[in-house]
Parts: C-alpha cells; structure tokens; sequence
C-alpha cells in the first residue's frame, strides 16, 4: 500500500488538490467527500495501480 496526502485548498467554490508523492497528480473536487475518490483515480491513472492499493490522508493548506 503506498500513502498519498491529498494537499487541499479551496479556491472559488472548488477544492483543488495536489498530491507530492506522484509527480502529475493534481485534481480538483466540488464537495470533500470527492477528493479521496479524485486521488485515487488520478493516482491508478499515473501509476498503473489498482485504486485500492493507495491510502490517502486529506491536509487543508
């Protein structure tokens, strides 16, 4: 299992998010309880993957 910190700030109604330990890997989610589902995808995306095998921790900037 590889942990992710999904780095959060919210600008202009969206949540935008970077995520250091995959180079690449930044989205953005409306509501909160998007963004663990958001890093998971992006990160099965950039590194072949399965979703499951990420665990990730949501830090507000």
């Amino acid at each position: 299992m590889m942990e992710l910190t999904a780095h959060c700030q919210r600008y202009e109604g969206w949540i935008i998010v970077n995520v250091p330990e995959i180079e690449g890997l930044r989205t953005q989610a409306k509501r909160v309880n998007q963004v663990e589902a958001m890093v998971r995808d992006g990160a099965a995306l950039l590194t072949g993957r399965p979703k499951s095998f990420f665990d990730v921790r949501i830090a507000w900037e």
